[in-house]
């Protein structure tokens, strides 16, 4: 069985992220150069998520609100870097994109960037 641990990392601006030898993992670009690390737990032994996938995206929720200092009823979205039009807004959707890079034998990260969703209401009278 797989090793089971959650781990994090906020970058500052000129700090280089130092790269996690064999381990996937998630690069999660919430503003200007900061950075946030996600490695995924209670994988199969083939690295795949189909069993932890809500325990995964629920976690990675709390990590990015904690680490950025997000109230509990922020709301944001994630967006493939490579594609702004796909969106990653459950834990199926962080499933099946872990799932992806796990068969890839040359990348060992992806990209996620955040998007903070602002609701603005007009009342008028």
């Amino acid at each position: 069985m797989s090793t089971q641990f959650y781990s994090i990392k906020l970058a500052k601006k000129k700090e280089v992220l130092e790269p996690l030898l064999y381990e996937k993992y998630f690069v999660i670009e919430p503003y200007g150069n900061a950075k946030v690390i996600f490695k995924a737990i209670d994988l199969t032994d083939e690295g795949r998520m189909e069993r932890s996938a809500e325990a995964n995206w629920k976690q990675l929720l709390k990590i990015i609100k904690d680490q950025l200092k997000l109230t509990d009823t922020s709301t944001f979205l994630f967006i493939k870097k490579d594609n702004p039009d796909d969106q990653i807004d459950n834990d199926g959707d962080l499933m099946d994109v872990w799932n992806e890079l796990n068969k890839s034998r040359k990348a060992m990260y992806y990209t996620l960037k955040m998007v903070r969703i602002i609701y603005i209401f007009l009342i008028i009278k």
